[in-house]
């Protein structure tokens, strides 16, 4: 008797441990959030220069002058494909997080920009799509950049405003003058 009881546990613990393995996990390695603020860059020259506020507009395009100050969080994504010139890459989830809109690239595909971006559903929790995926810090500090195609910035004219395309939107682009984006804790 005493031997069947063993038998039998032991029979159950093989197959408890079977069954553990071939459950999938669930990944521990969702994106968090780092930091969060508002959404500026630095633009002007002389006494007009410093971080100004990033605006939303009627359309959810990412606008300048334009529409309601954008708030966000960083979130850090592990499981991203980490670009090397970044601290850490990751999404932009439009504040609440709770609205799961992410900041996105419209066009990723295109090879030469302008870039556009958009508040759109987000992809993944762990994986953004390429046009959801953003760098975040490098040793000019918390600076944030598209983290696709040629890592562009927003375009700028001459004199250190931001090139504009119809309703306001700001571009995107690596070809001529381009400035990053911040994370503010107050608006400018």
């Amino acid at each position: 008797m005493i031997f069947f009881a063993y038998a039998t546990a032991l029979v159950s613990i093989v197959v408890m441990f079977a069954n553990a393995v071939s459950v999938p996990r669930a990944s521990t390695d969702k994106c968090h959030t780092i930091d969060s603020g508002y959404l500026e860059a630095f633009f002007g020259l002389g006494s007009s220069e410093g971080n100004k506020p990033l605006d939303l507009n009627s359309e959810k395009e990412l606008t300048y002058k334009s529409g309601t100050a954008v708030k966000a969080a960083f979130q850090a994504c592990p499981e991203a494909t980490q670009a090397s010139s970044f601290d850490n890459t990751g999404r932009l989830v439009v504040e609440p997080t709770s609205s799961n809109k992410c900041l996105t690239i419209t066009n990723p595909s295109s090879s030469h920009g302008p870039y556009f971006v958009k508040a759109e559903t987000c992809t993944s929790s762990t994986k953004p799509s390429e046009g959801q995926l953003w760098g975040f810090g490098n040793d000019f500090g918390n600076v944030i950049f598209w983290a696709g195609g040629c890592g562009p910035g927003i375009l700028m004219k001459s004199n250190d405003e931001p090139e504009l395309a119809s309703r306001n939107r700001l571009q995107f682009s690596c070809n001529g003058t381009f400035e990053s984006m911040t994370l503010t804790k107050t608006k400018s």
